[in-house]
């Protein structure tokens, strides 16, 4: 425990709760954060937060479409151009080359809000792919081929009202005219 809390106190003061150290870390931290896991003697093999191939050949196998989704992760706006499209290329083939998956499918991790147009036209001509899938709620998007969603993660027992809360958001968002994404 010495140890972590240690290599933490480069991220935060000494006081900082080791909880909110850990929580502060951002996807630039990845080789803190690989040091952390391999002094808490952490593997991913030994967890279960993953879905398995075999549970993703399930939902193939059920009829759903599978896409990508990053190579690990980042909020895109950190990333340059060049890395945004290898993550979304790469994932894709994954998608493709394990699951014969015929659609190009892509949803962001995080959210894509902040990502420019030059992303999008790059996604579409270039890597071909059908349909995206943003997380800025219920919105608008300057393309038909990014469809918006609500984060669902922790929306267990109460989806209807929060389904709704949303829609009733978007209608009033869209009487001032505040219902549309811009892409610079």
């Amino acid at each position: 425990m010495g140890q972590i809390r240690s290599l933490l106190q480069g991220q935060n003061n000494a006081e900082t709760s080791l909880i909110i150290s850990l929580k502060s870390l951002e996807y630039q931290d990845i080789e803190l954060i690989n040091e952390l896991i391999r002094l808490c003697d952490i593997n991913y093999r030994n967890t279960d937060i993953y879905m398995s191939s075999t549970m993703i050949q399930e939902l193939k196998n059920a009829g759903h479409s599978i896409g990508g989704h990053s190579l690990d992760h980042p909020k895109f706006e950190h990333l340059q151009l060049s890395e945004q499209i290898d993550h979304i290329e790469k994932s894709i083939h994954f998608c493709q080359s394990h699951f014969n998956e015929s659609l190009r499918l892509f949803a962001f991790p995080f959210y894509d809000f902040n990502l420019g147009r030059e992303l999008y036209l790059k996604m579409y001509t270039e890597l071909n792919v059908d349909v995206s899938f943003g997380t800025s709620g219920l919105k608008m998007d300057y393309s038909p081929k990014n469809i918006q969603r609500l984060a669902m993660d922790d929306k267990f027992g109460e989806l209807e009202s929060y389904i709704k809360s949303h829609y009733i958001y978007y209608n009033l968002k869209k009487l001032v005219g505040k219902h549309n994404i811009l892409r610079s």
